[in-house]
């Protein structure tokens, strides 16, 4: 995706426009960043677990979703930005 520009934020994170590489067409794309967790211990595991539970649920509700009001669900990702 190329980004286009900011539609809004909060303060889950933010929508952006974006002009996909390959079939060329604007789409909106809600952006949430995640805190890392060490998976270490069991609580981090715990709440890790808790997080994709949550993700996934949003997801597949706003999946399920058809009205004209709302903007139509195409599909999720997960990336993974290394900081060293």
């Amino acid at each position: 995706f190329d980004e286009l520009g900011v539609l809004g934020s909060g303060s889950f994170g933010k929508v952006t426009t974006a002009r996909h590489k390959i079939d060329g067409q604007v789409y909106a794309i809600k952006r949430i960043r995640i805190k890392p967790v060490k998976l270490e211990s069991f609580r981090a595991a715990s709440v890790a677990r808790r997080l994709q539970k949550r993700v996934l649920s949003e997801a597949k509700s706003v999946a399920s979703l058809s009205h004209p009001n709302i903007v139509r669900y195409y599909g999720s990702w997960l990336e993974v930005n290394w900081v060293a």
